[in-house]
């Protein structure tokens, strides 16, 4: 069984950020929303509803990774409070290419982002089983689950973002999942599958404006 370098991206993404939400928090895995509004400087005019629905916050771009093309992690730092803090970014929401991104490490910015919180799919298993195989990651207890239909594997992902699905319990929940659908997922759509999960915090950010300073 193949599967392409996104979807082991995204596997090691989602058991990575399962490691770090279950950790002590240190002053560096501090949330950032604990940084008070004096810290932020806006350098934007926008008056746009949308905008005034975001978090504001002003810190220096500490690094730039490579996620699968468009998205980007961006991690900034806020000295003043000696905390660091991960973001997604979708490139090609913004007007930036790739070499004014990463020319913006090291500086400072004003970022505009929204914060929610997503469930990131860990495993599907079928019968008990998983379905992926020997990329499958080792069980965890912890895990949260849910057991029902699949729906929305219709066809297998083509595209560099993953494709939504969703399961749909007994007692007509639905949850829905961000994920690369894979051959495998497609022949168990519509079919009883458990899903194991965790509910993680995905910062976004939607606006960055370099310091003039």
């Amino acid at each position: 069984m193949r599967y392409p370098k996104a979807i082991i991206f995204l596997l090691i993404t989602s058991i990575f950020g399962w490691a770090c939400n279950v950790q002590p928090k240190t002053n560096d895995q501090e949330t950032v929303e604990s940084i008070p509004d004096k810290h932020s400087i806006s350098d934007s005019d926008s008056d746009s509803d949308d905008m005034d629905d975001l978090i504001q916050e002003y810190g220096i771009i500490d690094h730039i990774e490579d996620g699968v093309y468009p998205m980007f992690v961006i991690t900034v730092e806020f000295p003043e409070r000696e905390l660091r803090q991960d973001f997604d970014l979708n490139i090609e929401s913004m007007a930036l290419d790739h070499v004014s991104l990463i020319n913006l490490q090291g500086q400072y910015a004003t970022i505009h982002y929204q914060s929610e919180l997503e469930n990131m799919l860990l495993d599907i298993h079928d019968d008990a089983t998983s379905i992926l195989g020997e990329y499958a990651p080792k069980f965890d207890p912890e895990w949260k689950s849910i057991t029902g239909t699949l729906q929305g594997a219709t066809s297998e992902t083509v595209s560099d973002l993953p494709d939504e699905i969703t399961i749909l319990d007994a007692s007509g929940e639905t949850m829905k999942f961000e994920y690369y659908i894979t051959p495998e997922m497609v022949a168990l759509n519509g079919q009883k599958v458990t899903a194991y999960y965790y509910v993680r915090g995905v910062h976004t950010i939607v606006d960055l404006v370099p310091s003039n300073n």
